[in-house]
């Protein structure tokens, strides 16, 4: 949509180009610059770079290519991300060359920072995307409406995915000041949107009591979930050991939150460089917390709280009325160089790692240069398949995990903060 040398906003050398034959010819010309190199009927097609403005109504300029030329050129242009293309080319992987490659070794510090920014941004883009998935589903006439209030928290999600946005490398004012009040206000927009489409549905689950009954001994509470025996022990912080139904032990002294002292910085942790610092400092398995617990209609709530290295935390550890699932929900905060890590200790003989990265799944080793290593996740880590006590770990969003073997013992830490 521009004629000229340069889109950086501090120097544009350009002119607009807006019209449909000359968004037309560059099209073309991104096809036949791409089409040595694609091995599918869809073409990748990146546009812009850092600090370049961004193109006024581009997903207008391309629905007005689509319906002009599409019928001469026989090229559709979709506007998405890299996520649509891999999603597309899937239907296709025969024609796509394979290679063993780990795209994503490295753990970097901005992977973890300020969980509050990326949790707002992960959230509005998917009520967004709930929201359009249920106006898809309606029946009633509010779609234009619908549409028009989206239209402004869109922009606001795609604004999130700037390199000093959702990687949380902004500074304390611009995040509290601008990019929080940005996202709150997007989402309470969406939450508008929605109620003209959506009728709010109780929840039909039954409330299924664990029937939680302390032992008589001091600091532990035992109780039965579906197939496993539990064993909390509150005056640890909330760690806690669980057994299979012969007896066996799955989990033992998990879910101990741990602060470290971390000079790594934002891009490497403190143990990778040398001279570095990288030292646990205090830990909730070190003394008493606040204890006590809920029913919920899924499952029962056990709430932790207490305070690591002066500053309050608390956890919240759910277990599914329904299915094997334990969620863990984490709330610290962090003096300077600090790092925030929960663990598990998991009973395995599993010799490797199975997780996600963009585009693909990767098996990895425990330890790689570093030890501890901090592996980038994505969404989830599992030991292997094929070991004793087979396990998933899945995080809502990116985070780091390291797991240490002693053993048939794995030790796994997560960064919570």
């Amino acid at each position: 949509a521009h004629f000229g040398i340069s889109r950086e906003l501090d120097l544009p050398f350009v002119v607009s180009a807006r019209g449909n034959t000359y968004i037309t010819r560059m099209i073309l010309k991104y096809v036949k610059d791409f089409e040595p190199m694609t091995k599918t009927p869809y073409t990748h097609c990146p546009i812009g770079f850092d600090f370049s403005s961004p193109i006024r109504d581009l997903g207008q300029l391309l629905s007005n290519y689509n319906e002009k030329s599409y019928p001469n050129t026989g090229i559709w242009a979709h506007l998405g991300g890299l996520d649509d293309y891999f999603a597309l080319i899937r239907c296709h992987l025969d024609r796509i060359p394979k290679i063993a490659a780990d795209p994503s070794q490295y753990f970097t510090g901005f992977f973890t920072s300020r969980p509050t920014v990326k949790r707002l941004a992960k959230r509005l883009a998917v009520e967004i995307l709930n929201t359009e998935t249920a106006l898809s589903l309606s029946v009633g006439d509010s779609s234009q409406k619908v549409n028009d209030i989206l239209k402004d928290p869109w922009w606001t999600a795609g604004v999130t995915n700037h390199h000093d946005f959702v990687t949380g490398t902004a500074t304390n004012r611009v995040v509290k000041k601008e990019q929080i009040p940005m996202m709150e206000s997007a989402i309470k927009k969406v939450k508008e949107a929605a109620k003209s489409i959506v009728e709010e549905r109780a929840d039909e689950r039954k409330n299924i009591n664990l029937k939680v009954m302390p032992t008589k001994d001091s600091g532990i509470m035992k109780f039965k979930w579906l197939d496993y025996e539990v064993v909390l022990k509150d005056d640890r912080g909330g760690t806690m050991d669980i057994f299979d139904k012969n007896g066996e032990p799955l989990l033992s002294d998990c879910l101990t939150l741990s602060i470290f002292e971390d000079y790594g910085g934002l891009w490497r942790m403190g143990n990778e460089y040398k001279g570095g610092i990288f030292s646990q400092i205090d830990s909730t398995a070190d003394g008493l917390d606040q204890f006590n617990f809920i029913d919920s209609p899924s499952g029962t709530m056990f709430v932790v709280s207490g305070r690591l290295d002066n500053n309050e935390y608390s956890k919240t550890i759910t277990f599914d009325a329904f299915d094997p699932v334990l969620r863990v929900k984490t709330i610290v905060t962090l003096n300077d160089r600090r790092t925030a890590c929960l663990s598990f200790g998991i009973n395995s003989d599993s010799e490797n790692i199975t997780m996600d990265t963009p585009g693909a799944v990767v098996s990895r080793d425990f330890h790689y240069l570093y030890t501890p290593t901090f592996w980038a996740q994505q969404r989830f880590s599992s030991l292997g398949s094929n070991s004793k006590n087979h396990m998933s770990f899945i995080t809502p969003l990116s985070t780091a995990s390291t797991f240490n073997k002693n053993g048939d013992r794995i030790q796994a830490d997560f960064i919570v903060a």
